[in-house]
Parts: C-alpha cells; structure tokens; sequence
C-alpha cells in the first residue's frame, strides 16, 4: 500500500515537464526566434564555462520570426549533443520546451481543422510564423489561398 502523501507526490510528478536532477548550475536560453548566428555565438561563451554538473534548458521560441529557423534547430541539436557528450550527461539533462512559436507550428499542422483557417493562419503569420514556413519551403501567399479555399485544399 502507497502512503497518501506518496500518491500526492507521484500525482505532482507526472505533471512535471522536465526534471533536471543533481543540477549545480542551469543554463537557461531564452527566445532564439531562429537567429542561429546569435545562438551558435551564445552557444561557444557557455561552451567555455559549461561544467559537469550544469544542465541546460531552452526556453521555446526556437523557430519564428528570425530568417533561419532550420540552422537554429541544428544548432540547438548540435549544441545539445556536444554537452551531453562531453560532459557525461543524460538526453534529460537538456530540457528543451516547446513556446508560442512550436505551438503555432504544430496548430500550423492542424489548420484544416480550425472553424476559420484563413483567419487563424493571418494571425499565425502577423505573429512569426512566416519565417518558419519559408525555412521549410512553405509560401504563406499560398497557404492563405489553400485556407481560403476550404478543409480539403488546405490540409
């Protein structure tokens, strides 16, 4: 049998969404909106005074607004494997949380199931979305046009 107080905590948990354990330090990051230049620059000041024991967490906001969306992905990727590996870390040790701009990504995915898609997808665009659409090949104009034209044309 399982105290009270245990399933309390169990409960507390598994609504956690990273658990950084045995951290001396946290490295946070802050909003990159996909200005990888920036990122890989901030990546080498902490690459020299990341010790064992610090742990690192992305705060969202990788993609958006920025022109290099992709480049900022495969640096976070990159960065990440490198502290992992040369530190002696775990895939866990490296929180990287979703924000506004991963969310509207993924609704992005689901627009065809929006009431209004074409409304929903110019307030998509009027907040950062655009430059992750390009950075994957998209064209917003058409995407307007697809949103538009109904639940088939968009998906």
């Amino acid at each position: 049998m399982v105290p009270d107080n245990a399933m309390s905590t169990l409960a507390v948990d598994t609504d956690k969404i990273a658990v950084l354990r045995r951290a001396r330090r946290v490295w946070a990051i802050a909003s990159v909106h996909g200005e990888a230049a920036q990122l890989a620059q901030l990546h080498g000041e902490i690459a020299v005074r990341f010790e064992r024991g610090d742990r690192l967490v992305y705060l969202g906001n990788v993609i958006g607004r920025g022109g290099h969306a992709l480049s900022a992905i495969d640096e976070v990727m990159a960065f990440r494997r490198a502290v992992i590996g040369a530190h002696g870390m775990f895939a866990n040790d490296v929180a990287i949380l979703r924000g506004a701009q991963e969310e509207m990504w993924q609704k992005l995915l689901q627009l065809q199931l929006a009431l209004d898609p074409a409304s929903v997808l110019e307030w998509m665009l009027d907040h950062g979305v655009e430059a992750t659409l390009e950075a994957y090949g998209g064209d917003p104009a058409d995407g307007l046009r697809a949103a538009r034209s109904g639940a088939a044309a968009c998906a």
